[in-house]
């Protein structure tokens, strides 16, 4: 049986909205309320399968309302509808940001109530039966047989019955280790990958997802693995194997030891019937999904530059970074700049296994430690060079001014010991889209203008 809430301050919608509930599959009981306290109230001591909001109502917001809602233990994951008449973002953010799951426009299409509403119940019954099931088997785990052949008999039976549900839900299922790797896959997602499990599993998520997705991905595992808590339901729009656009419902699960710590981040996702429904609503999303990955690869270029006793990245992170805000820039977003730093080491000075380079390296890198901002990026590319991402450009003074203050910082003197030779030190600037529209257009233009040199 399935409970559907309703909350809007406005007996007319309340009555319509309800029969439109009843109507979705036998069995369902709807509760409609005026007052979104009162509400909240109820739902204290009565968890539902769907909570439906008015976004504009007495007291709060929806947004509101679906915050405080998030809070009652329990509630976390239960889907949430908001019916809004605001067609600008930012209150749709606001909504997005306080755990709404779906949007309906008002005045509200009856087909598209029901048919959202149809999907999002099925949505939840699906992830409380695979819940239900890893808490059985979680159960079976921790149970003492007598004997540990009836033990691992026991285990093994139920395994196999987790695999035969999980392999029959209507759900793509997937799971990684702490270090990127597969830990298992369904059968569904297999099909929709055009890959045998064998290819999969302990194999690089890049494997299953492709480069661009699974670095998306990482970074959202990420989070699970440093909180320990799984993440808001979201929207993708993937290619499957015959390179067919689908739009996807994703929802990131931790995977957690008897010990309660994060052995893995389960991924489930489920196919969304309405392409309008998912394009709409996927809109919102994918921009905060694309800057949360290109945060994430700036957090850890930062990390890797910052610490003095570890090695510069391989510029593959850089790369990716530069490609996202690319994409930005597309969209008339705000311009970038690329920083050359050429520490002017030649021969055997100059290779990455040289000491002498690793020093000097990890020296300007203290230096430029302090300049570099939360959402720049410091990396090292091949020999002696250093390149220094600067982001959200609005005017190429920025760039120069900032140049300038690179420069001064890798000028600073620094205490040699007897016998160090002096060096040269070559800066570039390149700055997009005006000097390139990729990566190694921006750094060709950017080692051209490296001629200016300073003792």
């Amino acid at each position: 049986m399935s409970l559907i809430v309703i909350v809007d301050d406005r007996l007319t919608n309340r009555s319509v909205f309800s029969r439109l509930a009843a109507s979705i599959e036998a069995d369902v009981v709807v509760r409609a309320f005026g007052d979104p306290r009162e509400a909240l109230e109820w739902l204290e001591n009565n968890p539902p399968s769907l909570v439906i909001t008015d976004y504009r109502m007495p007291h709060f917001d929806g947004a509101e309302f679906i915050r405080r809602f998030r809070q009652i233990p329990g509630a976390e994951d239960i889907p949430a509808i908001v019916i809004t008449v605001y067609e600008e973002r930012l209150f749709r953010l606001r909504a997005l940001e306080a755990g709404a799951t779906d949007f309906l426009n008002s005045p509200v299409d009856h087909y598209e109530f029901v048919t959202r509403a149809r999907n999002l119940l099925k949505l939840q019954k699906h992830q409380v039966l695979l819940a239900e099931r890893a808490a059985q088997l979680a159960r079976l785990v921790q149970q003492e047989g007598q004997a540990q052949n009836a033990r691992e008999r026991n285990l093994r039976d139920a395994c196999e019955r987790l695999g035969q549900v999980i392999d029959n839900l209507p759900t793509l299922v997937s799971a990684v280790r702490a270090d990127g790797t597969i830990l298992l896959v369904n059968e569904q997602q297999t099909q929709f990958a055009g890959l045998p499990a064998e290819d999969v599993v302990d194999k690089p998520a890049a494997v299953l997802f492709g480069a661009e997705r699974a670095l998306r991905h990482s970074c959202l595992d990420a989070n699970v693995f440093d909180t320990g808590m799984p993440l808001p339901d979201f929207d993708e729009q993937v290619l499957d194997k015959a390179g067919t656009q689908r739009f996807l419902r994703t929802r990131k699960t931790p995977l957690k030891d008897r010990d309660g710590r994060v052995a893995g981040v389960l991924t489930s996702s489920v196919e969304k019937v309405s392409r309008d429904a998912a394009v709409q609503h996927a809109a919102i999303q994918q921009e905060a999904i694309q800057q949360e990955a290109i945060s994430c690869a700036a957090r850890q270029l930062r990390a890797i530059a910052s610490n003095a006793g570890a090695n510069f990245a391989d510029g593959k992170i850089l790369r990716e970074q530069i490609h996202g805000l690319i994409a930005r820039g597309r969209r008339g977003e705000s311009m970038f700049a690329l920083h050359l730093v050429d520490l002017g080491l030649t021969g055997v000075r100059a290779s990455s296994s040289s000491p002498y380079a690793e020093g000097e390296l990890r020296a300007v890198a203290r230096k430029l430690a302090g300049r570099v901002r939360g959402e720049d990026a410091l990396a090292r590319l091949d020999g002696a060079e250093i390149v220094v991402l600067q982001s959200n450009v609005t005017r190429p003074e920025q760039a120069a001014d900032f140049a300038q203050r690179i420069m001064s910082a890798v000028r600073e003197p620094k205490n040699r010991r007897a016998g160090d030779a002096s060096q040269e030190l070559a800066f570039g600037v390149a700055l997009h889209p005006r000097d390139g529209s990729d990566f190694e257009e921006l750094l060709r233009h950017a080692r051209a203008r490296a001629s200016g040199k300073f003792a």
